[in-house]
């Protein structure tokens, strides 16, 4: 992560906290307890990636205090981190997550938003700028966090003012956005973020049919998408700031009546490939919040 994201993301947060006004769709602070749980959750993913990108890890935990035995434990045994958020802010600035991060979301780009890339008609540098912009507005979200703790915004006491500094901090970016866009390309992309989850599981299930004597078709592909943004639960809404932590998940519940009209759109195959698809995003989802710091 550049010097000057971070600086984004802080001086972000110094102005826009400083305004009397809060957020009033994240106004609820049960919301954001929630919200910051699943972030905890997810720091045990980062912390394993970390452990195969970066062969530092150790001595970074350990200039951390996080590896020191606790009483008891056997020697050499992991000491569990007293604060599990405040060990997610230490991940997450460890330049080896930012950098797989930034990376795995330029990645997603293509097959997350190339449907809004078509039907904007960009010219080849606005799509360049957009692309940059997507990306940034993922990753404030993780510099946010950390810069929001920098500030005495503290997530265990405080959660309603973390989660607000983290979501203006990515407002930021959505205004660099709707100036790039315009007024209707920005109206387009806010409706467009609803269907990202959708597309996400759309993706898989189209991977995993291509090679099938059932392909999926384009039609069937925009009544999937249509029907899981309409039924489907998400990993996290996508209005919510921390939904950048399961950016690579889709829909991870399919109600009965979205699986009644998926049975009138693909046939018995199709169908249980996606049911498969769903469960496999649920389970990643349940696997990353039952990881223990």
């Amino acid at each position: 992560m550049t010097t000057t994201r971070f600086t984004l993301g802080v001086a972000a947060i110094v102005t826009l906290i400083s305004l009397a006004a809060a957020v009033h769709e994240y106004n609820r602070a049960e919301l954001a307890e929630l919200a910051l749980a699943d972030a905890v959750h997810a720091q045990q993913v980062a912390r394993r990636e970390l452990a195969l990108a970066n062969t530092s890890l150790s001595s970074h935990l350990r200039a951390q205090g996080v590896d020191a035995a606790q009483p008891g434990a056997a020697p050499g045994a992991p000491r569990r981190p007293a604060n599990p958020t405040l060990s997610l802010l230490d991940i997450l600035g460890n330049p080896a997550i930012q950098h797989q991060n930034e990376i795995s979301a330029r990645m997603r780009l293509d097959g997350q938003y190339g449907a809004l890339f078509r039907n904007l008609n960009l010219t080849p540098d606005q799509i360049t700028q957009f692309k940059d912009l997507l990306v940034e507005k993922e990753m404030v979200g993780f510099d946010s966090m950390s810069a929001a703790h920098d500030q005495g915004i503290d997530a265990a006491s405080n959660p309603r003012g973390f989660y607000q500094a983290v979501a203006e901090a990515e407002k930021t970016v959505d205004a660099q956005i709707s100036s790039l866009l315009g007024a209707d390309g920005y109206s387009q992309f806010q409706q467009y973020q609803e269907t990202v989850p959708a597309r996400n599981t759309g993706l898989l299930l189209s991977q995993a049919l291509s090679y099938t004597p059932a392909p999926l078709t384009d039609a069937q592909s925009a009544s999937v998408i249509q029907i899981l943004t309409q039924y489907g639960t998400p990993a996290l809404p996508p209005g919510n700031p921390f939904a950048v932590l399961n950016g690579d998940l889709g829909v991870v519940q399919l109600s009965n009546q979205g699986l009644a009209e998926i049975q009138g759109v693909l046939s018995a195959q199709q169908v249980q490939t996606l049911q498969d698809k769903i469960q496999q995003q649920f389970q990643i989802l349940q696997a990353r919040k039952q990881m223990k710091p």
